[in-house]
């Protein structure tokens, strides 16, 4: 069960064509609200825009950044 004192999300970072257009920072005493939670940005897209999202768990670590394309015409 993730996010409790001893096991939590580390950090979250949201990229825009490579620039880290939002952050979320975390620690044993600052944790998010839940195992499962969510983080919501606003940020205007004016053409083809690579998304990529990772996060980092204190204990495992992280699975990789995920990441998708909007292509906005």
């Amino acid at each position: 069960s993730g996010n409790n004192f001893f096991h939590y999300t580390d950090w979250i970072y949201v990229h825009a064509d490579g620039k880290e257009i939002a952050r979320w920072d975390f620690s044993s005493g600052n944790r998010p609200e839940g195992k499962d939670f969510t983080r919501e940005i606003e940020y205007i897209v004016t053409g083809k825009t690579e998304i990529t999202a990772m996060g980092k768990c204190n204990i495992h670590g992280s699975a990789g950044a995920v990441k998708t394309v909007i292509n906005v015409e």
